[in-house]
């Protein structure tokens, strides 16, 4: 009922944003989510990307921007696992939708990668070996998409290797780099590089993209994700 509530508020609200037009639901939820960092905007945002399904609109695009909505929420809390979860639900009703979509791809994975971090350390071999497929097929579509080869990266650092499975740090040095030529306003792709240069003990580089992530992710043109994903690194690394 709550989040029912929620939804009429903000139709509401942003209906005069509109100009007497008809918005679609797929259109008041990326109005929503526009405003993701406040958690019932975010909410308010699956709500219309759901309506948006279960009124016949093609499920694609509103599954995997509803996914994209949960996967930020889960980002936003220690409590993450349900609403990855339920983001799960929603991307695979996506790819299901069109196999070959890039968001499709892109946002399964990044469910994977998120589950790879909190679920039990054996399973994060097929996890990571789903990762890789995904952002591969999303790099398919587009091979300068930053947030696949930064996603890989990660993928790459944190699994074990050959002959067992696809970790490899020479792997993750090169797309961590790649996600900063192709996003090099993104902190995000500083960070996981960042990550790659402590695996490697890299103490100077680590502490120039860690340097250059701050900066990025302080200003005033920096996403909601940005700041989050800095945050979190700064004080998993205690870096001052």
């Amino acid at each position: 009922m709550k989040k029912t509530v929620i939804v009429f508020a903000l139709f509401l609200l942003a209906e005069p944003l509109f100009a007497g037009e008809n918005p679609s639901y797929i259109e008041l939820g990326d109005l929503c989510y526009s405003s993701r960092e406040i958690e019932s905007s975010c909410e308010a945002s699956i709500g219309f990307y759901e309506l948006a399904i279960l009124s016949g609109v093609p499920s694609y695009e509103p599954s995997w921007k509803a996914a994209r909505s949960c996967v930020f929420l889960a980002d936003s809390t220690t409590e993450c696992d349900p609403l990855l979860v339920r983001g799960e639900s929603f991307i695979k009703m996506s790819v299901a939708a069109s196999p070959e979509g890039m968001e499709g791809n892109y946002w399964f994975g990044v469910i994977m990668e998120r589950f790879g971090e909190i679920r039990n350390p054996f399973l994060r071999i097929a996890i990571d070996e789903e990762v890789e497929r995904r952002m591969l097929a999303a790099l398919a579509v587009d091979p300068e998409f930053d947030g696949a080869h930064r996603t890989l990266a990660t993928a790459y650092r944190r699994t074990v290797g050959y002959p067992v499975s696809i970790g490899s740090t020479e792997k993750a040095l090169e797309e961590a780099k790649l996600a900063v030529r192709y996003g090099p306003k993104n902190a995000a792709n500083y960070l996981v590089l960042a990550h790659v240069y402590s695996d490697l003990r890299d103490t100077e580089s680590f502490e120039e993209n860690m340097a250059v992530a701050e900066k990025l992710a302080s200003s005033s043109e920096a996403s909601p994700e940005d700041k989050i994903a800095w945050e979190r690194t700064r004080r998993m690394f205690n870096f001052q």
